[in-house]
């Protein structure tokens, strides 16, 4: 028999921290195996070698061990591994708050309605599951599936996942189904709908007009991105009643609706660079250098 081990720290300490220990040490002693023996089974089990001295510091309740080292404790015990992230990921989301939030409530999946929300929606969901480390996210989810350096930048509100990018993260963070189908749906109704109104920017877009560049899915700040809604909300709720007026969707029906709208489809003030380029002549043109027609002389 091994020396006994410490009693768990008590007063101020994490609670999820010490669940977690506690849990540990009750799935080993419920094994009957020693700190040595439990190194060799993980060994066996996973083909890592972890000491002894390693799976005793994660009972310790000193500090949060990593994910694989508790998964594989648990496996070698004889546990389920995904009760046993279920603690690590409650012990992290306590001690590693989203800093982002500040005591605003994260948005739901289907109230979400611009890339803003969008983000502070996957912030949740990525510090709920207890901020994992960009790099082991990115092991876990697969060959090139999930940068890291894509994650940061989302995180820092500099990008925004493709649908791709999304499923595994919504994967590696164990998002449940209902739950992930739900937030893939808001993705979907983000993209089209900065999507068009970028399409109305564009058509608005003058030199002597200060315009915001908008892609939800290309380099543009969440903070940048919510100017440009609040600046274009209006004109692109005009262009969808319009929209919804027409047969079909097209490029016909779009420029119908943007002419309904009083917007030009064709380039408004050309950049002193470039030459000006003339408006297109819609009706029967004249011969140059006479103001009318002449009658016919009667016979």
């Amino acid at each position: 028999m091994g020396r006994p081990e410490k009693p768990l720290p008590v007063g101020g300490a994490n609670p999820g921290h010490l669940m977690l220990a506690a849990h540990l040490r009750r799935w080993r002693t419920e094994a009957g195996l020693t700190y040595s023996q439990l190194a060799q089974r993980c060994a066996e089990l996973r083909a890592v070698d972890y000491s002894a001295s390693t799976l005793r510091r994660a009972a310790s309740g000193d500090a949060i061990p990593r994910l694989p080292v508790v998964e594989a404790y648990a496996e070698a015990c004889g546990a389920s591994a995904s009760v046993a992230r279920k603690y690590w990921r409650d012990a992290r989301a306590l001690d590693h708050p989203n800093p982002h939030q500040g005591g605003k409530t994260a948005p739901k999946a289907h109230l979400v309605g611009n890339s803003a929300d969008l983000l502070a929606g996957l912030r949740h969901l990525y510090y709920r599951a207890g901020s994992m480390p960009l790099a082991e996210m990115e092991a876990r989810a697969g060959l090139n599936r999930l940068p890291h350096s894509t994650l940061r930048r989302m995180l820092h509100g500099a990008t925004m996942l493709t649908i791709d990018q999304l499923r595994a993260f919504l994967e590696v963070c164990e998002v449940p189904g209902a739950e992930a189908a739900a937030w893939v749906e808001a993705w979907r109704r983000v993209w089209h709908r900065e999507q068009r109104q970028h399409m109305v920017m564009k058509r608005w877009a003058r030199p002597d007009r200060e315009v915001v560049p908008w892609n939800a899915l290309g380099e543009v700040t969440a903070d940048a991105a919510e100017q440009t809604h609040q600046r274009y909300s209006r004109a692109l709720m005009d262009y969808e009643e319009e929209l919804r007026r027409m047969t079909h969707w097209g490029k016909t029906a779009q420029g119908a609706a943007l002419r309904n709208l009083g917007i030009d489809v064709f380039p408004l003030l050309p950049s002193p660079a470039q030459a000006p380029e003339p408006r297109p002549f819609l009706g029967k043109r004249r011969k140059s250098g006479r103001s009318k027609p002449r009658r016919r002389r009667a016979a």
